[in-house]
């Protein structure tokens, strides 16, 4: 099932993870279509319980070029009580720890699969660099749309 879905994604058959990394931003308008499966990278992102349970399985797929974890979902996944992530205030949990660390290692240790990461800030991508990781988002979309908003409401309140 997993093999068909990567299919569809448009990986054609015969070309080789690595060549399918997506390097060569920048492409001219005319030769995008023409040249993008070549340059095409395939992530996920595991964000639950059962993802980080199946990372091994997950990041085996043949045409999967990078595997995104994503900590805070799995934070919210794990907890016992959601409205208690409002509390938390941290991502110092042993659960948490033990999953990522485990998710980290394995991905690490799968042949032609990029680690990747999202930061909430520099200093976050610069540790998650730091433990080994291929590909990390200092920041996600919502964030920079929350942080990009509120200084536009600044600005307008003078």
């Amino acid at each position: 099932m997993h093999r068909a879905k990567i299919s569809a994604s448009a990986i054609r058959p015969n070309t080789s993870r690595l060549r399918s990394k997506s390097v060569y931003w920048g492409l001219a308008e005319l030769e995008y279509p023409a040249n993008y499966r070549d340059n095409l990278l395939v992530a996920v992102i595991v964000e639950t319980r059962q993802g980080f349970e199946n990372v091994r399985e997950i990041a085996a797929v043949d045409g999967i070029d990078m595997v995104v974890l994503g900590a805070g979902d799995l934070m919210a996944d794990i907890a016992d009580d959601f409205a208690a992530l409002t509390k938390l205030g941290t991502y110092d949990n042993s659960e948490l720890n033990r999953l990522m660390a485990e998710a980290e290692a394995i991905v690490r240790s799968t042949p032609d699969c990029w680690l990747g990461g999202v930061s909430r800030h520099a200093a976050g991508g610069r540790e998650l660099f730091a433990k080994g990781y291929d590909f990390v988002l200092p920041a996600a979309d919502g964030w920079l749309l929350t942080d990009a908003a509120r200084s536009i409401l600044t600005a307008m309140r003078g």
